[in-house]
Protein backbone atom coordinates (compact mmCIF):
# COMPACT_ATOMS: atom_id res chain seq x y z
CA UNK A 1 0.00 0.00 0.00
CA UNK A 2 2.77 2.43 0.82
CA UNK A 3 5.04 1.39 -2.01
CA UNK A 4 6.06 2.83 -5.50
CA UNK A 5 3.98 2.17 -8.51
CA UNK A 6 4.76 3.00 -11.89
CA UNK A 7 2.65 5.57 -13.63
CA UNK A 8 3.14 6.50 -17.12
CA UNK A 9 2.70 10.28 -17.36
CA UNK A 10 4.39 12.75 -19.80
CA UNK A 11 7.18 15.30 -18.57
CA UNK A 12 4.69 17.91 -18.40
CA UNK A 13 1.95 15.90 -16.42
CA UNK A 14 4.83 14.33 -13.81
CA UNK A 15 6.45 17.87 -12.98
CA UNK A 16 2.50 18.51 -12.21
CA UNK A 17 2.02 15.81 -9.79
CA UNK A 18 5.49 15.74 -8.31
CA UNK A 19 5.04 19.42 -7.15
CA UNK A 20 1.55 18.40 -6.04
CA UNK A 21 2.60 15.39 -4.13
CA UNK A 22 6.35 16.04 -3.15
CA UNK A 23 7.05 19.98 -3.17
CA UNK A 24 3.81 20.71 -1.67
CA UNK A 25 4.23 18.18 0.71
CA UNK A 26 7.89 18.77 2.11
CA UNK A 27 6.99 22.55 1.91
CA UNK A 28 4.24 22.10 4.20
CA UNK A 29 6.19 19.99 6.51
CA UNK A 30 9.37 22.39 6.72
CA UNK A 31 6.86 25.24 6.87
CA UNK A 32 5.01 23.19 9.97
CA UNK A 33 8.92 22.90 11.55
CA UNK A 34 9.77 26.48 10.80
CA UNK A 35 6.52 27.47 12.37
CA UNK A 36 6.98 25.25 15.14
CA UNK A 37 10.61 26.14 15.89
CA UNK A 38 9.76 29.36 16.16
CA UNK A 39 6.87 29.43 19.16
CA UNK A 40 9.62 28.54 21.28
CA UNK A 41 8.30 25.17 22.62
CA UNK A 42 10.76 22.43 21.89
CA UNK A 43 10.01 19.46 20.60
CA UNK A 44 10.99 17.11 23.68
CA UNK A 45 8.14 19.23 25.83
CA UNK A 46 5.58 18.56 22.51
CA UNK A 47 6.89 14.67 22.45
CA UNK A 48 4.44 13.15 25.78
CA UNK A 49 1.25 15.92 25.17
CA UNK A 50 1.21 15.71 20.88
CA UNK A 51 -1.96 14.41 19.64
CA UNK A 52 -1.78 11.88 16.84
CA UNK A 53 -1.39 14.60 14.14
CA UNK A 54 0.86 16.55 15.56
CA UNK A 55 3.04 13.30 16.14
CA UNK A 56 2.41 12.35 12.98
CA UNK A 57 3.43 15.84 11.43
CA UNK A 58 6.56 15.86 13.90
CA UNK A 59 7.53 12.41 12.12
CA UNK A 60 7.70 13.82 8.94
CA UNK A 61 9.77 16.39 10.13
CA UNK A 62 12.31 14.29 11.40
CA UNK A 63 12.17 12.19 7.92
CA UNK A 64 12.86 15.26 6.39
CA UNK A 65 15.14 17.23 8.14
CA UNK A 66 16.60 14.08 8.50
CA UNK A 67 17.25 13.54 4.57
CA UNK A 68 19.42 14.19 2.74
CA UNK A 69 19.51 18.44 1.38
CA UNK A 70 20.21 17.83 -2.07
CA UNK A 71 17.16 15.59 -2.70
CA UNK A 72 14.52 17.83 -1.45
CA UNK A 73 16.60 20.57 -2.84
CA UNK A 74 16.10 19.36 -6.18
CA UNK A 75 12.54 18.68 -5.38
CA UNK A 76 12.08 22.10 -4.39
CA UNK A 77 14.08 23.85 -7.01
CA UNK A 78 13.90 21.64 -9.85
CA UNK A 79 10.78 21.53 -10.92
CA UNK A 80 8.88 24.76 -12.70
CA UNK A 81 5.51 24.14 -10.89
CA UNK A 82 6.77 24.05 -7.40
CA UNK A 83 6.98 27.73 -6.94
CA UNK A 84 3.16 27.50 -7.70
CA UNK A 85 2.45 24.95 -5.09
CA UNK A 86 4.80 27.01 -2.26
CA UNK A 87 2.45 30.38 -3.25
CA UNK A 88 -0.69 28.25 -3.04
CA UNK A 89 0.69 26.76 0.45
CA UNK A 90 1.42 30.06 1.63
CA UNK A 91 -2.27 31.76 0.18
CA UNK A 92 -4.41 28.22 1.82
CA UNK A 93 -2.69 29.30 5.06
CA UNK A 94 -3.31 33.00 5.17
CA UNK A 95 -6.56 32.23 4.03
CA UNK A 96 -7.17 29.97 7.40
CA UNK A 97 -5.76 32.24 9.62
CA UNK A 98 -8.00 35.25 7.78
CA UNK A 99 -11.12 32.84 8.46
CA UNK A 100 -10.58 32.47 12.04
CA UNK A 101 -9.50 36.04 13.09
CA UNK A 102 -12.19 37.31 10.83
CA UNK A 103 -14.97 35.11 10.09
CA UNK A 104 -17.31 32.98 11.45
CA UNK A 105 -17.69 29.43 12.66
CA UNK A 106 -19.80 28.99 9.83
CA UNK A 107 -17.10 29.72 7.75
CA UNK A 108 -14.58 27.49 9.18
CA UNK A 109 -17.44 24.90 8.67
CA UNK A 110 -17.65 26.33 5.50
CA UNK A 111 -13.66 25.80 4.68
CA UNK A 112 -13.95 22.06 5.93
CA UNK A 113 -16.68 21.72 3.78
CA UNK A 114 -15.02 23.02 1.04
CA UNK A 115 -11.79 20.22 1.49
CA UNK A 116 -14.54 17.21 2.16
CA UNK A 117 -15.76 18.21 -1.66
CA UNK A 118 -12.03 18.13 -3.01
CA UNK A 119 -11.71 14.90 -1.87
CA UNK A 120 -14.68 13.87 -2.61
CA UNK A 121 -15.03 9.71 -3.22
CA UNK A 122 -11.41 9.39 -1.79
CA UNK A 123 -12.51 11.12 1.83
CA UNK A 124 -13.39 7.45 3.28
CA UNK A 125 -10.09 5.81 1.57
CA UNK A 126 -7.94 9.08 3.37
CA UNK A 127 -9.81 8.85 6.36
CA UNK A 128 -9.59 5.48 6.95
CA UNK A 129 -6.31 5.41 6.32
CA UNK A 130 -5.51 8.20 9.07
CA UNK A 131 -7.48 5.88 11.18
CA UNK A 132 -4.95 3.17 10.72
CA UNK A 133 -1.91 5.12 11.47
CA UNK A 134 -3.50 6.95 14.51
CA UNK A 135 -4.36 3.03 15.22
CA UNK A 136 -0.40 1.61 15.62
CA UNK A 137 0.83 1.00 18.87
Amino acid sequence: EWGARVVRVDAAEHDRLAAASQALTHAAVLGFGLALAGTGVSAADLRPVAPPPATTLLALLARVASGTPEVYWDVQHANAEAGAVRKALAEAVHRVADTVEHGTEADFAALLGELRAYLGDDLAHHRDTCARLFAQP
